[in-house]
């Protein structure tokens, strides 16, 4: 089996890193966005086990079938690279809103700690390499 973020591993270092960000910059949005971010973006993980499994399945096999490979696809389409220059780009519009800027360093760290950890192949994090390659999770997650 291969090494996995798990979720309590994404609130701790979330909330450190957004911690640090409030220290650096005193603005609660900015920090509370960060960590939002950095944990919810783990929601589409529940959004591919609706599609594979169905809205009645088996709950207690939900960690487990991620990390034991029991998917047909894997989509998670939050947990994409596209979404960093997309984020960036609506905080310089928005005028680095600290909403905005705390949600593009939340799904950064995310990313970075994902890619670092959790044996995804090059670009197994980028959504359009993963749809070219039909959401197969092998390729992604060899």
């Amino acid at each position: 089996m291969r090494p996995v973020v798990k979720a309590r591993q994404h609130i701790v270092v979330s909330g450190v890193f957004s911690g640090a960000l409030y220290m650096a910059w005193p603005s609660l949005e900015l920090a509370v966005a960060s960590f939002l971010a950095g944990v919810l973006i783990d929601v589409d993980h529940c959004i591919d086990y609706i599609i594979q499994f169905g809205i009645r399945s088996n709950w207690g096999n939900f960690f487990r079938s991620f990390n034991e490979g029991q998917y047909a696809r894997i989509y998670i389409v939050l947990h994409a690279w596209e979404w960093i220059p997309i984020l960036g780009a609506a905080s310089w519009i928005g005028g680095y809103n600290p909403i905005m800027v705390g949600i593009l360093l939340g799904v950064a760290l995310h990313l970075v700690l994902d890619q670092l950890t959790n044996g995804a192949a090059g670009l197994g994090y980028t959504l359009l390499w993963r749809w070219a390659k039909g959401y197969e999770p092998n390729m992604a997650f060899p």
